[in-house]
């Protein structure tokens, strides 16, 4: 079976990608995809904003732009309701005395204006947090879903974007509330020490998520956490980064993003693999039987089968495949699985 072009032509995208982010020059030519393989790549690595400048100077048909234009619009609108939103909570910080710290990318986005976010996440205490939800509902958003074990249920709203206010920060080192630092770009909000922060975001990337390795919305987000450290807390990192059951992973993802940060020209690209885990996953997910659940599956079960294959499985690779199940969503995915990973290795090859 051959590659599948369009997830080849993604896969070629990123290359490029990865390029102009690192380069600190004129932005490379185009390599050739479809609109197909465009649509793909930004709806998996959602840089349509920092690529929009490069690639207006550089595509040579309408077709690459016009597809831009179509995921940068809501890039763009979240990025801006984030701004609005964390405005808004900066101001019930300092009508009620909270303590509110902004977290992961809300942070890249108060000092860049991107990248892609999600949700905009914020750090209060318990007590703090059930204020600041209050006050968050008065402004017109509703829970939406479950609690998580270190988050309230998120807060949602029509056209703004959802918020998640966090009781803890897992995964950090020493006392994160301790260490907190006045947002200089919005008091009175806070934001983690810059090694904190670092920490929290590679961690997550990594682990937390092994499914996002090495996507592109991460390192910058990583780049910008890098940008934000100086040199003893870039080493404070480093030491806890040696102390960790898979320092290498780590590492390759921090050699990534100070390329993004420091912009200092074509950088290898260390998680292929997992990108084109990634474009095959979505890809298969616009296939599958029409079930949140399933498409979940999907994009975890091959996440853990090529985390198993470059050696950094993690929590991930107990997981997905390893659950026995005779449900039928299950058996459609356990049958069709081992065709997609054959596809990800096939994408992948240079």
């Amino acid at each position: 079976m051959s590659a599948d072009p369009t997830a080849d032509g993604a896969l070629r995208l990123r290359g490029w990608a990865l390029e102009v982010l690192a380069s600190p020059g004129a932005p490379p030519p185009l390599p050739p995809a479809g609109p197909e393989a465009w649509d793909l790549f930004l709806r998996v690595e959602r840089v349509a904003l920092p690529l929009c400048g490069p690639l207006g100077s550089g595509a040579r048909t309408a077709e690459p732009a016009e597809v831009l234009r179509r995921a940068l619009l809501p890039e763009m609108q979240r990025a801006l309701s984030a701004r609005a939103m964390l405005k808004r909570i900066a101001r019930v910080a300092a009508g009620r005395g909270l303590e509110v710290a902004v977290l992961k990318g809300a942070a890249a986005v108060l000092r860049r204006g991107a990248p892609d976010l999600a949700d905009v996440d914020v750090l209060a205490t318990p007590e703090h947090a059930a204020v600041l939800a209050e006050e968050v509902d008065r402004m017109g958003y509703a829970e939406a879903g479950p609690p998580g074990a270190h988050a309230l249920k998120l807060r949602a709203a029509e056209d703004s974007i959802p918020v998640e206010i966090h009781a803890t920060v897992p995964g950090t080192h020493e006392a994160p509330r301790e260490r907190l630092r006045p947002a200089a770009e919005l008091p009175p909000l806070r934001v983690l020490h810059p090694a904190d922060h670092l920490w929290y975001v590679l961690h997550r990337a990594t682990e937390q998520h092994a499914e996002r390795r090495g996507s592109l919305r991460d390192l910058l987000v990583l780049a910008d956490a890098l940008d934000a450290c100086a040199a003893d807390e870039r080493a404070e990192v480093e030491r806890w980064v040696a102390g960790h059951e898979r320092p290498e992973l780590l590492r390759r993802v921090l050699r990534m993003a100070d390329a993004v940060a420091r912009r200092t020209g074509a950088l290898d690209d260390g998680f292929r693999l997992d990108a084109a885990g990634r474009f095959v996953a979505a890809l298969w997910q616009a296939r599958a039987p029409r079930s949140v659940v399933l498409r979940l599956m999907i994009a975890h079960a091959i996440a853990a089968a090529v985390a198993r294959r470059t050696g950094f499985p993690g929590d991930l690779g107990r997981v997905t495949l390893d659950v026995p199940s005779g449900h039928p969503l299950l058996a459609w995915m356990r049958k069709r699985l081992p065709r997609a990973e054959r596809t990800v290795e096939r994408v992948r090859a240079p």
